[in-house]
């Protein structure tokens, strides 16, 4: 998504004089060629890139003096939209070393199958209710102003490409934040006039612009350096560790939700393999609605999702210390502080120890003195506030890691 983001930006830059100005109509074709060419590698990266291409170049085609509406469309817009698909597929035949089409296995998945809702539905306005003001944060007033006052000829265009993307985006009903995430520089560049207003009215407007850059700065380093960052440093911290004490192959198990890690994406250390298993929260058991996935069995119960999935029990009294061991202990196991004490006896008994406990999201805030303190509880001002937090766990074998 950031990627789409980019390319798109990167693409409104380029028709901006003519798309946003107030006398400039005609944007200069090669511009306007190398715009759309970047909008058919955006579809390549995500199909959804159409909902905001595809209005910008009718509002520039309805512009056009020296050119048919029809014409523009079909030779600065499609074709070099085109060209830029054709360029994504043979990158990807150099690098995956076939022919293959992702956004097409994309867009059967998500919209011919529907297969998007199995991740869960919101209703059709959860992007203006929820969605949008989650995104935009602090402009959120001076968005809504800007919406209901008079619109310049650049403004227009922004909040119909901006509604289009938003209105077909709501058809689906699985939604998240980051499906809107192209729209975020234009919704800027439309604050951005209300901002300026209001710094101009008095010391009063420009206090209430910097209460609102310091909360804004508050969220950054809180949503960029602390939240949810355990689940891209533990796999930094495995990384550490084998290079510490290579060997051919490492096992890898994640005992989390969902899509809780990026995974494999920062796990490279040749000549170092990795053999990674996760919870199972596949399409095929989240469509079925006689199966429980993986994932679902170890949240509503850890421990006995440990038994089944690690040991072989017999006997009318099953616990571990009558249980055999039937799959082989993985060299490192990943696991939230929150599962960690049902799953303890277990884990130990695989022979694998914690090696390090990363704060991931915050869990609580607890006021006074009489907050509970835990090993991942974080007391500031005397004890006064109390931090609880969800740390990600990172076991390791004994035999296998060195620890220092």
């Amino acid at each position: 998504n950031s990627l789409e983001t980019a390319i798109y930006s990167m693409s409104l830059c380029l028709v901006s004089p003519a798309l946003l100005g107030d006398k400039i109509n005609e944007v200069p074709l090669k511009w306007a060629m190398l715009s759309f060419f970047l909008g058919g590698i955006c579809c390549s990266v995500r199909f959804t890139c159409l909902v905001c291409y595809i209005p910008m170049g009718i509002i520039l085609a309805m512009q056009q003096n020296a050119q048919s509406p029809f014409g523009f469309i079909i030779q600065v817009c499609a074709l070099p939209g085109l060209l830029g698909v054709i360029v994504t597929i043979i990158v990807d035949r150099l690098f995956y070393g076939f022919w293959a089409i992702p956004f097409l296995g994309s867009f059967d998945f998500n919209v011919v199958q529907g297969n998007g809702d199995l991740y869960g539905t919101h209703p059709f306005y959860w992007y203006l209710i929820a969605g949008i003001p989650a995104m935009v944060g602090m402009l959120l007033p001076f968005l809504i102003l800007d919406l209901f006052s008079a619109w310049n000829k650049g403004r227009r265009n922004l909040w119909i490409i901006c509604a289009c993307s938003i209105l077909l985006h709501s058809c689906s009903a699985h939604k998240e934040f980051r499906f809107l995430l192209p729209l975020l520089p234009s919704f800027c560049l439309l604050s951005g006039d209300r901002i300026v207003a209001l710094s101009n009215i008095n010391k009063w407007g420009r206090t209430i612009l910097i209460l609102g850059a310091v909360a804004n700065y508050v969220a950054i380093v809180f949503l960029g350096l602390f939240h949810q960052r355990g689940v891209v440093a533990v796999n930094q911290k495995i990384v550490d560790l084998v290079v510490s004490n290579p060997k051919p192959t490492y096992a890898i198990h994640y005992l989390m939700g969902c899509h809780s890690t990026p995974l494999v994406s920062h796990l490279h250390t040749p000549p170092v393999k990795y053999e990674t298993w996760y919870l199972d929260c596949s399409p095929e058991c989240r469509s079925n609605p006689n199966e429980e996935c993986e994932s679902e069995k170890f949240s509503n119960n850890p421990a006995q999702f440990m038994e089944e999935s690690y040991f072989e029990c017999t006997g009318k009294r099953k616990n571990v210390g009558v249980c055999k061991q039937r799959r082989a202990s993985p060299d490192f196991v990943v696991i939230r502080s929150s599962d960690l004490p049902e799953t303890e006896q277990y884990l130990d008994t695989m022979g694998v120890i914690p090696v390090d406990s990363i704060p991931n999201e915050l869990s609580g805030i607890t006021f006074g003195k009489e907050g509970e303190t835990s090993s991942t509880a974080f007391q500031l001002f005397g004890g006064a506030i109390t931090l609880q937090t969800d740390n990600i766990i990172l076991l390791s074998k004994k035999k296998n890691i060195t620890i220092t």
